[in-house]
């Protein structure tokens, strides 16, 4: 490893074996699956399921004496800063203590920050073990690891306001497709308690279904701009259609497959592979190509508004029966026949527009809210690279 001339009188370049206390965990300690509680006092961590996979009320197992600490796995690359009491798996899983001269959270963001590559089955601490700490003065060690915690910290905040504001949109929509905006009386209908005004008719009566089309035998997507892009399954997220990876089509293969294309008035659904999804193309991709894996609905009447059906085919509700109306082939597939049969709620035009908008608004906070998660982490990266190699230094 090559340290920045500025930082190599105050930091020391050494092995990462001999920066590691000797720790001892006996198969005693280690505690059997079958053991595994679903409920306990203390976590056990096994790398081979997740990071905690069970628990334990057997205080002999658990490790106490050594806190802080970090966990390693060999197999699935666990790296993880543990300070509280937590019993073993028999998996293998490493606990790793560096020596007194370093701060173990330090510690741990510099193993961060080896970002050690994948090269076979348990391996990787054998390749940890190849490589070389920088040690600054310990200080300088704690604020660095300081820094990194706020803004994991931070990091941790939002991923736990955008698992609210997701709970909040499915409770949400939940409600507002039982029970409307409107305090309404209830009926039964044949798909359960409705508001007295709405409506229930089969996906059918209000669009046509078409299919996207595969590409010719032997013709190939090609990543430079054509002006002719195709979607593909891979390509449909968070209701709309991830523009990062768009591939096109050649002149010659559109030609060949030039009515199958959807646009901005249109819903899609993916129909084979990954079932259910549901949403609309951006103003970019009007007029693009759709994969055969995927449908499109074409409204056919004027008494539904598309982005309210758009959400409608998302709720549970819908999502619940598409898995049962699904045929388990080898690859699993939902035919047009049985999209055409799903049955659709239909309020009056200005309450689809009220739950639109409601529902429009939660969507707008988590846009933001992962947007903010997205600059967290790309700093924590930018800081990590930068207090690591010296290239900053904190005072």
């Amino acid at each position: 490893m090559v340290m920045a001339a500025q930082i190599k009188k105050e930091w020391l370049e050494i092995s990462f074996s001999s920066c590691l206390q000797k720790i001892r965990i006996g198969r005693k300690k280690q505690v059997k699956e079958k053991e595994y509680l679903k409920v306990g006092v203390y976590p056990i961590v096994d790398q081979g399921q997740s990071i905690i996979a069970g628990y334990t009320n057997d205080k002999n197992k658990v490790i106490f004496d050594i806190q802080p600490f970090i966990i390693f796995g060999d197999h699935t690359r666990i790296l993880k800063y543990i300070d509280f009491p937590i019993a073993l798996g028999a998996d293998g899983t490493k606990v790793i203590k560096p020596t007194s001269d370093f701060d173990v959270k330090f510690f741990f963001y510099f193993l961060k920050y080896l970002n050690i590559p994948s090269r076979g089955y348990n391996r990787h601490y054998t390749i940890l073990k190849e490589k070389s700490i920088l040690q600054p003065p310990l200080p300088e060690q704690k604020s660095i690891a300081r820094v990194l915690t706020t803004v994991q910290e931070a990091i941790a905040g939002q991923e736990e306001l955008i698992a609210k504001l997701k709970e909040l949109k499915r409770s949400m929509m939940q409600h507002l497709f039982t029970y409307g905006t409107k305090g309404e009386r209830m009926k039964m209908t044949e798909i359960g308690k409705l508001p007295e005004s709405w409506d229930v008719v089969k996906l059918g009566e209000l669009c046509d279904v078409k299919g996207g089309k595969r590409l010719p035998k032997g013709d190939k997507l090609v990543s430079n701009h054509t002006g002719l892009p195709y979607i593909r399954v891979t390509d449909l997220s968070d209701n709309s259609v991830d523009l990062s990876n768009i591939q096109y089509l050649t002149p010659e293969t559109q030609r060949s497959i030039s009515k199958y294309t959807i646009s901005i008035n249109d819903i899609y659904i993916s129909i084979a592979g990954s079932i259910g999804f549901v949403g609309i193309v951006p103003n970019e991709l009007d007029g693009a190509n759709l994969t055969e894996n995927a449908a499109k609905l074409c409204l056919k009447v004027s008494r539904v508004q598309h982005r309210y059906l758009m959400y409608w085919l998302i709720s549970d509700q819908v999502q619940k029966d598409i898995k049962l109306q699904t045929v388990k082939n080898a690859q699993p597939k939902l035919s047009l026949a049985r999209i055409q049969n799903i049955p659709c709620v239909i309020p009056s035009d200005d309450e689809q527009t009220q739950i639109s908008e409601m529902i429009d608004a939660v969507r707008l906070k988590i846009s933001l809210a992962e947007n903010k998660l997205s600059a967290y982490q790309n700093l924590f990266k930018t800081l990590l690279h930068e207090l690591m190699s010296g290239e900053k230094r904190i005072k």
